[in-house]
């Protein structure tokens, strides 16, 4: 009776491997650089929020009016955003920086929850992704304070006034959906963070709840976006200016706990 060839016995792989990818994967380095990278986040989202509604609401002056000269409505625009400029400056590198560390916080999750984990690697890549998108809305409507800066254009001919005018809008409504898709990635990336909010994991228990609300949110704000619903964007960004910043002081904190 022949023996079976060794190359032909079928091997189940050993465990031990995968327990120590998963040990030596884990590098307590990112959890400082986690700490930062989320306080910074929470608070820079809080201003670009506070400095939004501050327009939004007309704490910073009345907007324009709709008019039926559509040459004069946008030169009272431009005039009203030369005013508000620093607003404007600010609240947008602001949240362009907050979302770059947004990325980074991703991977320190990642590395925190562990990279053998399916749901924490769609986790960090969404709020990558997400976060890319968002700083390139605001990034694009940044673009417009070149026109923004000049202070009279009284001057120009309603032809050229329209013309400018239209612009700054074609690049608003740019900047409005690279926000928009941000908002949703963002959304299905907080959503993965709640999955990840287990008894025994990392992040407390009560964060899951926290990031489902904002997760819903910002679903909510695209419909709204969408739907020219200004009250209800405004309402919603209210609600998100205290829960945006809890979430991420909730995860920065975490990483204190847990660093080396």
């Amino acid at each position: 009776m022949d023996l079976p060839s060794p190359t032909n016995t079928p091997t189940k792989p050993s465990p031990e491997p995968a327990g120590i990818s998963a040990v030596a994967a884990y590098d307590p380095a990112w959890n400082s650089i986690g700490r930062w990278t989320g306080y910074f986040a929470a608070g820079g989202l809080f201003l670009n929020i506070v400095l939004f509604l501050a327009d939004a609401f007309g704490l910073l002056g009345a907007t324009p009016a709709a008019q039926s000269d559509e040459a004069d409505f946008w030169a009272e625009q431009f005039a009203y955003a030369h005013r508000i400029l620093w607003d404007i400056v600010l609240r947008d590198t602001l949240a362009a920086a907050a979302f770059v560390a947004l990325i980074v916080l991703g991977l320190a999750m990642l590395n925190l929850v562990g990279v053998h984990r399916a749901v924490a690697r769609v986790m960090a890549a969404l709020f990558g992704v997400g976060a890319i998108f968002s700083a390139l809305g605001d990034l694009a409507y940044l673009a417009n304070a070149e026109y923004w800066r000049v202070g009279d254009w009284s001057g120009l001919s309603s032809t050229s006034m329209i013309a400018a005018g239209r612009d700054t809008y074609a690049v608003f409504a740019l900047s409005q959906i690279f926000g928009n898709g941000g908002f949703l990635m963002l959304a299905v990336a907080l959503f993965c963070l709640g999955r990840l909010c287990a008894p025994r994991g990392p992040f407390p228990r009560y964060l899951r709840y926290l990031a489902y609300a904002e997760s819903g949110l910002l679903i909510l704000a695209v419909i709204a976006s969408e739907s020219k619903l200004g009250i209800v964007f405004n309402i919603i960004g209210l609600v998100s200016a205290l829960l945006v910043p809890t979430i991420l002081r909730v995860i920065a904190r975490q990483f204190e706990r847990t660093r080396a």
